[in-house]
């Protein structure tokens, strides 16, 4: 559920009373309602510390009670959930879009040498990191260079 759940004990929400973080719950609980959804596990990590909750059924047909362990498959909504961390770190002055990411990951690679060592987090974000693998249609618009740079 939280990517860094090995690294950190997980804390049930009830050992650790935040009124923000049940506030979270019931404006969850209200939308899984308004919604229909069946099922959510939350979890929130902040200041060394995660705090968990599972909410609802994995899916009507089955319903099997979410816990902490429940995987959900999340698809492309990591996409999002990566690029907002990422503008978030650029906001910071943390990091530069047009930086090489070997800057900040030294060991980063991928195939072609001379992409791994140019490839920008803005070439990631974009999909303009300039390796093979293009999945759209041509009328999408050409494969851009590693060194592609934001407009």
């Amino acid at each position: 559920m939280v990517s860094c759940a090995a690294l950190v004990p997980a804390v049930a929400a009830q050992d650790r009373p935040d009124n923000r973080f049940e506030a979270i719950v019931e404006l969850t609980q209200a939308k899984m309602k308004e919604f229909s959804v069946p099922g959510v596990a939350l979890g929130i990590f902040d200041q060394g510390r995660i705090t968990t909750r599972a909410l609802g059924v994995t899916n009507v047909e089955d319903p099997i009670p979410v816990n902490d362990h429940t995987v959900f498959p999340i698809a492309s909504i990591s996409k999002t959930f990566a690029a907002t961390m990422v503008m978030r770190l650029v906001e910071q002055g943390k990091l530069d879009l047009k930086t090489p990411v070997r800057t900040y990951l030294p060991e980063f690679k991928v195939g072609d040498e001379s992409v791994a060592k140019d490839v920008t987090a803005w070439n990631l974000l974009t999909h303009t990191a300039g390796w093979e693998g293009q999945v759209s249609s041509p009328e999408r618009g050409p494969i851009r260079s590693a060194t592609s740079s934001p407009p």
